[in-house]
């Protein structure tokens, strides 16, 4: 079952991890084995393309440690939120051989860094 979840509190060139659960129309968890989970976003929801894609078949991009549990944790580094303001529109969805299967979908909104992050 698709389900809409929209994310706020996001900053500006800061390391975000974004976890979520895969649930059916039943509301059971989806057993992501063998699958391959991918998330995108965009500046607009009628965007040609995404601003940006992730997926669990590139390493560090989305996490599935146990995929019997369902949960993903999509991975967002500095470089990817640097440029980033104001509200995008993602979805996740996760594929089986030909099948898309939807997972999420909804906004995310962005904040300025106000306090920067430390120099190394």
């Amino acid at each position: 079952m698709v389900q809409k979840l929209d994310i706020g509190g996001l900053f500006q060139e800061r390391q975000q991890s974004l976890t979520f659960t895969a649930r059916d129309a039943n509301d059971a968890i989806i057993d992501l084995t063998g699958l391959v989970v991918n998330w995108a976003y965009a500046d607009s929801n009628s965007a040609a393309a995404p601003t940006a894609t992730k997926s669990s078949g590139v390493v560090d991009e989305i996490d599935i440690d146990d995929p019997t549990t369902g949960v993903f944790v999509v991975n967002l580094t500095t470089d990817d939120t640097a440029l980033l303001s104001g509200q995008y529109y993602y979805e996740a969805v996760a594929i089986d051989g030909l099948e898309v299967i939807e997972l999420y979908f909804g906004t995310l909104e962005f904040r300025a860094t106000i306090i920067p992050a430390p120099s190394p």
